[in-house]
């Protein structure tokens, strides 16, 4: 059997790397208008009071934002006249 205090004593031991037992943290650039709260991409709402998250964070926000690019890339490349 394993003892599973022995397990969690050696993985908290000086020199025993930890990184690849923590969890990967979602990259949080956008506050919360209302609490602060840091806001993870294209939630909807805030995690900690439940408002709308602002406009930019929301998931088809960036959705829009690219079909737009891609029409006006269209655009330009259909009206191109070499000269």
């Amino acid at each position: 059997m394993v003892d599973s205090d022995k397990i969690e004593s050696d993985a908290n031991a000086p020199g025993v790397n930890t990184l690849a037992s923590k969890t990967r943290q979602p990259l949080r650039l956008i506050s919360c208008k209302t609490c602060g709260h840091k806001l993870r991409f294209g939630a909807s709402r805030c995690g900690q009071c439940w408002q709308p998250s602002p406009l930019i964070n929301q998931t088809g926000f960036h959705m829009a934002a690219a079909g737009a690019t891609v029409l006006i890339a269209l655009y330009v490349f259909a009206n191109f006249r070499p000269v």
